[in-house]
């Protein structure tokens, strides 16, 4: 299994603090066809410290399929 992220949209709160936000998807191959096994919506905040960018918080909203 592979995870594939997709993101949707990063808004820079200051140069330093950004909120991204995008779809996380846990996905198997069988038989040659792609199967999700998981997926979620998800919104991370990340600061920028001595150079670097860091998550500081992850929140992740499982999304049901019936």
């Amino acid at each position: 299994a592979r995870h594939v992220v997709t993101s949707r949209r990063v808004r820079f709160v200051t140069e330093d603090v950004a909120i991204g936000e995008g779809t996380l998807r846990i996905v198997e191959t069988v038989a040659g066809q792609e199967q999700v096994n998981f997926e979620a919506e998800g919104t991370l905040l990340a600061v920028k410290r001595d150079l670097h960018w860091r998550i500081a918080s992850i929140r992740l909203a499982v999304l049901v399929k019936g």
